[in-house]
Protein backbone atom coordinates (compact mmCIF):
# COMPACT_ATOMS: atom_id res chain seq x y z
CA UNK A 1 0.00 0.00 0.00
CA UNK A 2 1.82 3.54 -1.06
CA UNK A 3 0.43 6.52 -2.45
CA UNK A 4 1.22 6.75 -6.28
CA UNK A 5 1.88 10.49 -7.46
CA UNK A 6 0.01 10.08 -10.48
CA UNK A 7 -2.05 13.29 -10.24
CA UNK A 8 -5.39 14.27 -10.33
CA UNK A 9 -8.22 11.14 -10.45
CA UNK A 10 -11.19 9.97 -8.62
CA UNK A 11 -12.43 8.81 -5.07
CA UNK A 12 -15.77 7.67 -4.11
CA UNK A 13 -18.24 5.29 -2.55
CA UNK A 14 -19.25 1.98 -4.06
CA UNK A 15 -21.88 0.17 -2.04
CA UNK A 16 -24.85 -2.12 -2.38
CA UNK A 17 -28.19 -1.44 -0.56
CA UNK A 18 -32.19 -2.35 -0.42
CA UNK A 19 -34.06 -0.46 -2.86
CA UNK A 20 -36.32 0.73 0.10
CA UNK A 21 -34.08 2.24 2.34
CA UNK A 22 -31.94 4.15 -0.73
CA UNK A 23 -34.05 7.43 -0.05
CA UNK A 24 -33.07 8.10 3.18
CA UNK A 25 -29.40 6.92 2.36
CA UNK A 26 -29.04 9.43 -0.63
CA UNK A 27 -30.36 12.51 1.50
CA UNK A 28 -27.47 11.02 4.19
CA UNK A 29 -25.03 10.66 1.27
CA UNK A 30 -26.24 14.35 0.03
CA UNK A 31 -25.95 16.11 3.73
CA UNK A 32 -22.61 14.14 4.56
CA UNK A 33 -20.78 15.43 1.27
CA UNK A 34 -21.76 18.81 2.06
CA UNK A 35 -20.76 18.99 5.41
CA UNK A 36 -17.10 17.46 3.89
CA UNK A 37 -17.50 19.87 1.24
CA UNK A 38 -17.48 17.95 -1.60
CA UNK A 39 -19.34 18.53 -4.91
CA UNK A 40 -19.91 14.63 -5.58
CA UNK A 41 -21.69 12.89 -8.84
CA UNK A 42 -23.47 9.54 -8.07
CA UNK A 43 -25.73 6.94 -9.84
CA UNK A 44 -27.62 4.25 -9.00
CA UNK A 45 -27.87 0.43 -10.89
CA UNK A 46 -30.77 -1.23 -9.58
CA UNK A 47 -30.03 -5.12 -8.83
CA UNK A 48 -32.31 -7.91 -8.78
CA UNK A 49 -33.70 -9.15 -5.36
CA UNK A 50 -34.89 -5.48 -4.36
CA UNK A 51 -30.80 -4.60 -4.27
CA UNK A 52 -29.18 -1.16 -5.76
CA UNK A 53 -25.76 -0.70 -6.49
CA UNK A 54 -24.55 3.28 -5.47
CA UNK A 55 -21.29 4.62 -6.93
CA UNK A 56 -20.34 8.07 -6.15
CA UNK A 57 -17.50 9.81 -7.41
CA UNK A 58 -15.76 13.02 -6.14
CA UNK A 59 -12.27 14.14 -7.65
CA UNK A 60 -8.89 13.90 -5.67
CA UNK A 61 -5.40 14.53 -6.74
CA UNK A 62 -2.58 11.81 -6.24
CA UNK A 63 0.20 14.45 -6.28
CA UNK A 64 -0.93 16.29 -3.44
CA UNK A 65 0.00 13.51 -0.55
CA UNK A 66 -2.11 15.60 2.36
CA UNK A 67 -5.12 16.11 -0.04
CA UNK A 68 -5.03 12.83 -1.11
CA UNK A 69 -5.04 11.31 2.10
CA UNK A 70 -7.83 13.55 3.90
CA UNK A 71 -10.14 12.57 0.64
CA UNK A 72 -8.90 9.42 1.00
CA UNK A 73 -10.40 9.64 5.11
CA UNK A 74 -13.41 11.28 3.35
CA UNK A 75 -14.28 8.39 0.97
CA UNK A 76 -14.23 6.26 3.94
CA UNK A 77 -16.45 8.51 6.53
CA UNK A 78 -18.99 8.21 3.34
CA UNK A 79 -18.83 4.26 3.30
CA UNK A 80 -18.72 4.09 6.77
CA UNK A 81 -21.92 6.02 7.12
CA UNK A 82 -23.92 3.98 4.04
CA UNK A 83 -22.97 0.49 5.68
CA UNK A 84 -24.51 2.07 8.91
CA UNK A 85 -27.85 2.82 7.12
CA UNK A 86 -27.88 -1.23 6.20
CA UNK A 87 -25.39 -0.88 2.89
CA UNK A 88 -22.85 -3.07 2.70
CA UNK A 89 -19.89 -3.03 0.63
CA UNK A 90 -19.66 -3.51 -3.40
CA UNK A 91 -16.44 -5.49 -2.82
CA UNK A 92 -13.50 -7.41 -0.92
CA UNK A 93 -10.06 -5.33 -0.94
CA UNK A 94 -7.99 -3.21 0.83
CA UNK A 95 -10.28 0.14 0.55
CA UNK A 96 -12.75 -2.63 1.99
CA UNK A 97 -11.11 -4.54 4.58
CA UNK A 98 -12.11 -1.73 7.54
CA UNK A 99 -15.68 -2.65 7.00
CA UNK A 100 -15.56 -6.63 6.69
CA UNK A 101 -17.55 -7.66 9.59
CA UNK A 102 -17.66 -11.17 11.62
CA UNK A 103 -19.49 -12.94 8.30
CA UNK A 104 -16.61 -11.95 6.13
CA UNK A 105 -14.01 -12.59 8.37
CA UNK A 106 -15.52 -15.94 8.69
CA UNK A 107 -14.99 -16.61 4.94
CA UNK A 108 -11.57 -15.43 4.76
CA UNK A 109 -10.16 -18.91 5.16
CA UNK A 110 -12.16 -20.16 2.28
CA UNK A 111 -11.38 -17.11 0.30
CA UNK A 112 -7.20 -17.75 1.14
CA UNK A 113 -7.68 -21.71 0.08
CA UNK A 114 -9.37 -20.02 -3.59
CA UNK A 115 -6.33 -17.59 -3.77
CA UNK A 116 -3.91 -20.39 -3.10
CA UNK A 117 -5.66 -22.78 -5.43
CA UNK A 118 -5.81 -20.22 -8.33
CA UNK A 119 -2.55 -18.61 -7.38
CA UNK A 120 -0.30 -21.51 -5.53
CA UNK A 121 3.04 -18.64 -6.05
CA UNK A 122 1.44 -15.83 -4.92
CA UNK A 123 2.51 -13.72 -7.60
CA UNK A 124 -1.09 -11.65 -7.60
CA UNK A 125 -2.39 -9.56 -5.54
CA UNK A 126 0.45 -9.12 -3.15
CA UNK A 127 -0.50 -7.57 0.57
CA UNK A 128 -3.81 -6.68 -0.88
CA UNK A 129 -6.37 -8.50 1.40
CA UNK A 130 -5.36 -11.44 3.33
CA UNK A 131 -1.99 -10.01 4.84
CA UNK A 132 -2.02 -6.29 4.42
CA UNK A 133 1.37 -4.75 3.49
CA UNK A 134 3.27 -2.31 2.41
CA UNK A 135 6.09 0.59 2.69
CA UNK A 136 5.12 0.45 6.33
CA UNK A 137 4.91 -3.58 6.51
CA UNK A 138 2.73 -5.14 8.73
CA UNK A 139 1.17 -1.17 10.06
CA UNK A 140 -0.28 -0.87 6.73
CA UNK A 141 -2.94 -3.94 7.75
CA UNK A 142 -3.03 -2.67 11.76
CA UNK A 143 -4.00 0.73 10.69
CA UNK A 144 -6.65 -0.61 7.82
CA UNK A 145 -8.06 -3.26 10.24
CA UNK A 146 -11.73 -2.97 11.33
CA UNK A 147 -11.64 -2.95 15.17
CA UNK A 148 -9.16 0.35 14.69
CA UNK A 149 -10.09 2.27 11.60
CA UNK A 150 -13.82 1.09 12.51
CA UNK A 151 -13.16 2.78 16.16
CA UNK A 152 -12.06 6.06 14.34
CA UNK A 153 -14.55 6.32 11.95
CA UNK A 154 -17.11 6.22 14.37
CA UNK A 155 -15.64 8.59 16.83
CA UNK A 156 -15.43 10.96 13.96
CA UNK A 157 -19.17 11.03 12.59
CA UNK A 158 -19.86 10.99 16.29
CA UNK A 159 -18.00 14.57 17.01
CA UNK A 160 -19.75 15.53 14.02
CA UNK A 161 -20.11 18.67 13.11
CA UNK A 162 -16.70 19.90 14.89
CA UNK A 163 -14.56 16.79 13.23
CA UNK A 164 -15.91 18.02 9.47
CA UNK A 165 -15.17 21.26 9.74
CA UNK A 166 -10.94 20.71 11.05
CA UNK A 167 -11.20 17.98 8.20
CA UNK A 168 -12.73 20.54 5.64
CA UNK A 169 -10.17 23.52 6.49
CA UNK A 170 -7.54 20.91 6.32
CA UNK A 171 -8.54 20.19 2.41
CA UNK A 172 -8.64 23.71 1.66
CA UNK A 173 -5.12 24.15 3.36
CA UNK A 174 -3.78 21.38 1.22
CA UNK A 175 -5.57 22.35 -1.97
CA UNK A 176 -4.40 26.07 -1.97
CA UNK A 177 -0.87 25.82 -0.57
CA UNK A 178 0.52 22.56 -1.49
CA UNK A 179 -0.65 21.58 -5.02
CA UNK A 180 2.12 20.20 -6.57
CA UNK A 181 4.01 22.56 -9.21
CA UNK A 182 3.35 21.29 -12.77
CA UNK A 183 5.67 23.25 -14.90
CA UNK A 184 4.37 22.77 -18.88
CA UNK A 185 1.18 22.82 -20.53
CA UNK A 186 1.93 18.97 -21.38
CA UNK A 187 2.92 17.99 -18.38
CA UNK A 188 -0.34 19.39 -16.50
CA UNK A 189 -2.03 17.98 -19.43
CA UNK A 190 -0.44 14.34 -18.69
CA UNK A 191 -1.25 14.69 -14.79
CA UNK A 192 -4.98 15.72 -15.54
CA UNK A 193 -5.42 12.64 -17.68
CA UNK A 194 -7.83 10.04 -15.15
CA UNK A 195 -5.89 7.21 -17.16
CA UNK A 196 -9.86 5.90 -17.36
CA UNK A 197 -9.07 4.37 -20.79
CA UNK A 198 -12.16 5.31 -22.29
CA UNK A 199 -9.72 6.83 -25.23
CA UNK A 200 -8.34 3.15 -25.93
CA UNK A 201 -11.64 1.73 -26.87
CA UNK A 202 -12.13 4.47 -29.73
CA UNK A 203 -9.15 4.85 -31.04
CA UNK A 204 -8.71 3.43 -34.73
CA UNK A 205 -5.11 2.99 -34.29
CA UNK A 206 -5.12 1.01 -31.16
CA UNK A 207 -8.13 -1.52 -33.04
CA UNK A 208 -5.82 -2.19 -35.99
CA UNK A 209 -2.39 -2.28 -33.54
CA UNK A 210 -3.87 -3.72 -30.08
CA UNK A 211 -0.84 -1.44 -28.80
CA UNK A 212 -2.08 0.94 -25.97
CA UNK A 213 0.97 2.62 -26.58
CA UNK A 214 -0.58 4.67 -29.82
CA UNK A 215 -3.94 6.12 -27.65
CA UNK A 216 -4.06 8.81 -25.05
CA UNK A 217 -3.11 7.13 -22.25
CA UNK A 218 -0.65 5.38 -23.62
CA UNK A 219 1.10 9.07 -24.99
CA UNK A 220 0.46 10.20 -21.46
CA UNK A 221 2.89 7.57 -20.06
CA UNK A 222 5.57 7.68 -23.01
CA UNK A 223 5.33 11.80 -21.78
CA UNK A 224 5.53 11.32 -18.90
CA UNK A 225 8.75 8.46 -19.09
CA UNK A 226 10.18 11.15 -21.32
CA UNK A 227 9.77 13.96 -18.53
CA UNK A 228 10.99 11.86 -15.78
CA UNK A 229 14.73 10.77 -17.94
CA UNK A 230 13.12 7.54 -19.23
CA UNK A 231 15.36 6.52 -22.58
CA UNK A 232 12.87 5.54 -25.19
CA UNK A 233 13.51 3.18 -28.16
CA UNK A 234 13.33 4.08 -31.14
CA UNK A 235 10.21 1.51 -31.89
CA UNK A 236 8.44 2.92 -29.02
CA UNK A 237 8.84 6.61 -30.17
CA UNK A 238 7.60 5.96 -33.52
CA UNK A 239 4.33 4.32 -32.30
CA UNK A 240 3.53 7.97 -30.93
CA UNK A 241 3.63 8.69 -34.36
CA UNK A 242 0.84 6.59 -35.75
CA UNK A 243 -2.31 8.72 -35.17
CA UNK A 244 -5.04 10.03 -37.04
CA UNK A 245 -5.61 12.85 -35.20
CA UNK A 246 -9.32 12.01 -35.62
CA UNK A 247 -10.07 13.49 -31.92
CA UNK A 248 -12.45 10.38 -31.30
CA UNK A 249 -9.77 10.18 -27.83
CA UNK A 250 -11.14 13.76 -27.43
CA UNK A 251 -14.72 13.02 -27.60
CA UNK A 252 -14.82 10.92 -25.08
CA UNK A 253 -12.07 12.20 -22.77
CA UNK A 254 -13.91 12.38 -18.87
CA UNK A 255 -11.24 15.41 -18.55
CA UNK A 256 -11.85 17.06 -21.60
CA UNK A 257 -8.83 17.72 -22.32
CA UNK A 258 -7.20 19.32 -25.59
CA UNK A 259 -5.53 16.28 -27.03
CA UNK A 260 -3.96 17.15 -30.23
CA UNK A 261 -1.82 19.94 -29.20
CA UNK A 262 -0.31 17.72 -26.78
CA UNK A 263 0.04 14.70 -29.30
CA UNK A 264 1.96 18.04 -31.78
CA UNK A 265 4.29 18.79 -28.37
CA UNK A 266 5.34 14.78 -27.79
CA UNK A 267 6.03 14.19 -31.66
CA UNK A 268 8.03 17.52 -31.94
CA UNK A 269 10.67 16.37 -28.73
CA UNK A 270 10.13 12.61 -30.06
CA UNK A 271 11.26 13.44 -33.53
CA UNK A 272 14.06 15.58 -32.32
CA UNK A 273 15.55 12.65 -31.07
CA UNK A 274 14.56 9.28 -33.09
CA UNK A 275 13.31 10.87 -36.33
CA UNK A 276 9.95 10.62 -37.93
CA UNK A 277 9.22 7.88 -41.11
CA UNK A 278 6.81 9.71 -42.93
CA UNK A 279 6.00 7.06 -45.34
CA UNK A 280 5.07 4.81 -42.42
CA UNK A 281 2.98 7.09 -41.13
CA UNK A 282 1.16 7.73 -44.31
CA UNK A 283 0.78 3.83 -45.06
CA UNK A 284 -0.66 3.16 -42.02
CA UNK A 285 -3.23 6.24 -42.01
CA UNK A 286 -4.31 4.81 -45.81
CA UNK A 287 -4.90 1.69 -44.34
CA UNK A 288 -6.56 2.33 -40.87
CA UNK A 289 -8.71 4.57 -43.08
CA UNK A 290 -9.74 2.04 -45.61
CA UNK A 291 -10.56 -0.32 -42.52
CA UNK A 292 -14.36 -0.91 -41.31
CA UNK A 293 -12.89 0.17 -37.46
CA UNK A 294 -12.52 3.44 -38.73
CA UNK A 295 -15.64 3.92 -41.03
CA UNK A 296 -17.53 2.37 -37.37
CA UNK A 297 -15.92 5.67 -35.85
CA UNK A 298 -17.06 7.77 -38.90
CA UNK A 299 -21.06 6.34 -38.73
CA UNK A 300 -20.76 6.93 -34.74
CA UNK A 301 -19.73 10.59 -35.23
CA UNK A 302 -16.38 10.59 -33.49
CA UNK A 303 -14.26 11.52 -35.98
CA UNK A 304 -14.17 15.10 -36.19
CA UNK A 305 -14.22 17.10 -39.52
CA UNK A 306 -13.21 15.40 -43.11
CA UNK A 307 -13.07 11.29 -42.69
CA UNK A 308 -9.56 11.67 -43.90
CA UNK A 309 -6.66 13.79 -42.65
CA UNK A 310 -2.86 13.85 -43.43
CA UNK A 311 -0.27 13.90 -40.29
CA UNK A 312 -0.58 17.31 -39.76
CA UNK A 313 -4.78 17.87 -39.45
CA UNK A 314 -5.75 18.99 -42.17
CA UNK A 315 -7.83 17.13 -44.33
CA UNK A 316 -6.46 15.54 -47.69
CA UNK A 317 -7.79 12.88 -50.71
CA UNK A 318 -5.72 9.48 -50.09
Amino acid sequence: MKIRKFGPGMMGLEVIMPRKILPAAMLEFERLSSSLELEPLFEVHYLPDGQAMVLGFFMTDQGNTIRYTLDSFKSFLLNKRMIDLGAKPYSIGIWNYAFSNAEDRGRKDELRKLKSSLDPRGIMNQGKYFHLSGRMGRLSGLIMHPSLMGSLLRAVLMLSPITMRLISRASRFSKRYLEPKRTSKSIRIADECAMCGACVGVCPAYMILGDERVTARGKMLTYKAMANGVTLSKEHAHRSFLCMRCKACEQVCQSKLELIPFYDELESQLERVHGKDAEEIEQFIRFVESSPQYDELVERGLVIGAPKHNHGGAPHDI
